[in-house]
């Protein structure tokens, strides 16, 4: 492979495992917990 083709490689290999971090970050800060009981909506 040539230089080139070489670095397209490595960049949309890093560009799907960056978007699979995005996914997993986001998820982790957008999944509120649920609440219990209609009490603990109340603030």
């Amino acid at each position: 492979m040539d230089t080139f083709t070489e670095l397209t490689v490595e960049l949309t290999a890093e560009l799907e495992l960056r978007q699979k971090q995005y996914e997993y970050y986001r998820d982790l800060l957008l999944n509120f917990p649920k609440p219990e009981s209609e009490t603990e909506m109340v603030v």
